[in-house]
């Protein structure tokens, strides 16, 4: 650093602009003090360019007095800043760097070797004795004797403010009423305080900003923060229970008497409130918190024209109002700021700091089950405090009883006996009188807990069950209204959301019968949603997954109850057919493996059903490469559709076939791929699409036993007729053209099997994906195509491309 003039001062003040008070009070000490200073609060002049006024104030400072605090931690400049001056007096024998700590934080490796002067925690007298003889240590190289030793017996007396020098940035305001501590283990806001912070002083129409959400979110534990992180910003800070008239005037008139306005003796309150809301409305330098307000137009103990809650407060607003609120009409009056769910990491933080365990994976669990709700963290925080058990056990008793631990464990930093219980239950009383508000909050209780499609609301199978006109989109959007104004859910373009712990506390509070009513119409809506042709058209994939989670939440809450067991099974089957499609084989088999269960419970092992649902198990297991297991299932199967002459017989022989040829009985595969031919053509008619599969695994079993031209004569043929049926981009299409491909290898075209092969892969990539498993199957035989071509490059390329699905896909 290259000093720009003389060297004339003793420090050089550098600070992030969040703490600009801190540099008002510490320049004023220290020239107070006898030290000289040089500090952007007081010797930059508008219109220079500030660097050059940075470097020429540090140049001609001795050291650099650096105020150390979170934000100054995350201030790039201030770090290069310090770094510089630590570079230049390596060994800290000149003191170039003087860091003075006045909010609680860790210094990095780079300043962690520094010793600083620490100011936190100490009162105004106490920071300015220490801040002294510290400095004076720095700049002398010894602490000076105190002129005046205290008695050790006696008391310190009161300190005297001198109004001349800026006010001690950790005291209180003159005028403060916040019934409430400062929460020592509050954790992460920090952009949402940012926000906050970033209105103060930005004029009397931005400064009116309402912290909403649902009871949990922590909105009253941001608004203390504020208040105790930014105090030196105010000269009245003032608390009001809004959630009653009689306090919140009662909070009012404590105010004027506070300011000692002439109407504070007053008896009436028609010029009471008015009195203390003109004088908020001519002064600045103050926040007001309306904690816990209702609705702002809700009605007040006065009368006209002060009788609505939003009547009250301010017209214009030079200090700062904020709002805590659960009811989202504030939108109307004031900045809404939805207040978030922790972090992963903050859940962390405030569970780690509290439970002093060392069971770091039990910890995580909790934080992952609790779902980021702060006050479900603040009670698991508490109950492991009150009750001395590990997380371990803490998550123990939650997995057992999650109902039972919402309603346990009270936060001491609480002034309210609050649970998550008790504070969701004040909500869903709110919205009891819109029709169709407390069934729906009931119905998206059982369905997946985001993404919700808005969709599913209307239709007339869910109408009945909430209440509501069939498709009636102006009622479902009255209740939807209603729900998202006091938090219970949130609502996007199209999808709803609704907290997992929110969904649990009301599955609980139902009583059976209703708990068996809303997941039975939920388990048939699906059922009337969910498409039947998943597996082959690639079109209804988008719908599918949006479905498929609300499919799995649903079907658990409805086995859990023992209820619609059925319509279970069946819309379990359609999402393993979905699954399998998109190739994800051990999910999809799963699924089928649950529904084939619940089939052979519902309706006996030899239904026709029971044999759907066997038929798609061993079809899946043939695709998944296993044959022993798909033979096993499959030759179950068959007997129950020759016992009901079923016209699906031919779909399962064809499996069975494939099971054989899999296994290496080519002729066995070929007696049960005639069978099945003469039994599609009969049932159907010799053009049928199901023909055209069964075509092509004849053609596949003609190639493996070396007749080229009957199997060229059959693929042709399937070909056709799926090109027919399904037009030419299908992937069934797509899925003939690769064994022709395969077939013009052995028949000495390699020209021809490429055009083929390419066009396969093009359809496959279209209809599956670029990831699916068949994809990369047939880069493995385009790749061989063009080896045979003389094309090595473009070979290895479709083999690594083959390699990397696979891995991604584990």
């Amino acid at each position: 650093m290259t000093a720009t003039g003389d060297i004339d001062r003793d420090f050089f003040v550098s600070y992030t602009g969040a703490d600009a008070r801190w540099a008002e009070w510490l320049v004023a000490e220290l020239e107070d003090a006898g030290f000289s200073c040089v500090s952007q609060a007081f010797d930059f002049v508008p219109g220079n360019d500030f660097m050059l006024e940075m470097q020429a104030a540090v140049g001609r400072s001795r050291r650099t007095l650096g105020i150390l605090s979170p934000k100054a931690l995350q201030a790039p400049y201030l770090q290069k800043e310090w770094a510089q001056r630590i570079a230049e007096d390596p060994n800290g024998a000149q003191r170039g760097l003087v860091l003075v700590r006045v909010e609680p934080c860790e210094p990095g490796d780079l300043l962690r070797a520094l010793v600083h002067i620490d100011l936190v925690g100490l009162d105004e007298a106490a920071a300015s004795d220490r801040l002294r003889r510290e400095l004076a240590a720095v700049v002398h190289g010894r602490r000076p004797l105190p002129t005046s030793p205290e008695f050790p017996g006696g008391r310190p007396g009161p300190a005297v403010a001198d109004a001349r020098r800026p006010p001690f940035p950790a005291g209180l305001p003159r005028v403060w009423n916040l019934p409430f501590r400062r929460n020592g283990g509050f954790v992460g806001r920090e952009r949402l305080l940012a926000e906050l912070a970033g209105k103060l002083g930005e004029g009397p129409d931005v400064s009116i900003t309402a912290l909403w959400g649902d009871g949990g979110m922590g909105k009253t534990a941001v608004a203390i923060e504020f208040a105790f992180r930014y105090r030196s910003e105010f000269d009245v800070v003032w608390w009001v229970r809004a959630d009653r008239p009689a306090t919140l005037v009662g909070d009012y008139r404590a105010l004027a008497v506070a300011l000692d306005l002439p109407e504070a003796g007053e008896t009436d309150q028609r010029r009471l409130v008015p009195a203390v809301r003109h004088w908020l409305e001519r002064n600045r330098r103050w926040l007001l918190v309306l904690d816990d307000a209702g609705e702002p137009e809700g009605t007040t103990m006065l009368e006209p024209p002060l009788h609505r809650l939003v009547d009250l407060t301010p017209r214009v607003c030079p200090g700062q109002l904020l709002v805590t609120t659960r009811d989202a009409t504030w939108a109307r009056y004031a900045g809404l700021k939805a207040v978030p769910l922790f972090e992963p990491t903050e859940a962390l933080d405030l569970l780690g700091q509290r439970s002093g365990a060392g069971d770091g994976q039990a910890t995580a669990a909790i934080a992952d089950r609790l779902g980021g709700l702060p006050l479900a963290v603040e009670q698991a925080r508490a109950y492991i405090d009150e009750t001395g058990v590990s997380p371990a056990e803490y998550l123990d008793r939650l997995q057992q009883s999650l109902g039972q631990a919402l309603a346990r464990g009270h936060p001491r930093d609480r002034d309210r006996d609050d649970t998550v219980t008790t504070t969701w239950k004040v909500s869903a009383e709110r919205v009891r009188s819109v029709p169709g508000a407390n069934a729906l909050l009931e119905v998206c209780a059982f369905l997946a807990p985001e993404r919700i499609p808005r969709e599913l609301l209307l239709r007339p199978v869910l109408a009945d069950a909430l209440g509501l006109a069939a498709g009636d989109p102006f009622a479902v959007d009255t209740a939807v209204a209603e729900l998202r104004r006091f938090g219970l859910i949130a609502a996007a373009e199209g999808v709803l959301t609704m907290h997992g712990l929110l969904q649990e506390a009301v599955r609980d509070d139902l009583a059976p019968a209703g708990a068996t009513s809303r997941v039975a119409a939920v388990i048939r809506l699906l059922n009337e949603e969910f498409p039947e042709q998943g597996l082959d058209d690639h079109s209804t994939w988008p719908h599918c997954e949006r479905l498929l989670p609300h499919v799995l939440a649903a079907t658990e809450h409805a086995v859990d109850l023992g209820t619609e067991l059925r319509g279970v099974a069946y819309v379990l089957s359609r999402a393993a057919a979905y699954l399998q499609g998109r190739g994800h084989y051990h999910e999809a088999l799963k699924l089928l493996e649950r529904s084939l269960k619940l089939t052979e419970r519902a309706f006996g092992p030899d239904d026709r059903r029971t044999g759907y649902r066997l038929n798609d198990l061993g079809g899946l297991l043939v695709e998944m490469g296993d044959p022993a297991a798909a033979r096993t299932v499959l030759e179950r199967a068959l007997p129950i559709f020759e016992a009901a002459h079923s016209e699906r017989i031919g779909t399962v022989l064809e499996n069975l076939g494939q099971a054989l040829l899999d296994a290496g009985d080519r002729d066995g595969a070929r007696r049960l791929f005639e069978r099945a031919l003469e039994s599609k053509q009969r049932a159907f008619g010799p053009e049928h699409r199901s023909v055209a599969i069964t075509l092509n695994s004849l053609g596949l079993v003609l190639h493996e036993g070396g007749e080229l031209s009957g199997a060229r004569r059959h693929f042709e043929r399937s070909l056709a007729i799926k090109e027919r049926a399904w037009g030419p981009e299908h992937r069934e299409v797509g899925v003939t053209l690769h064994n022709l491909g395969d077939l013009f290898l052995d028949l000495g075209d390699p020209a021809g099997a490429r055009e083929r092969i390419e066009r396969a892969l093009a359809i496959e990539e279209a209809t599956l994906g670029p990831e699916h498993p068949n994809v990369a199957t047939t880069h493995d035989t385009l790749a061989e195509v063009l080896r045979r071509l003389g094309d090595e490059d473009g070979a290895r390329g479709h083999r690594e491309r083959a390699s990397a699905i696979r891995q991604a896909r584990g």
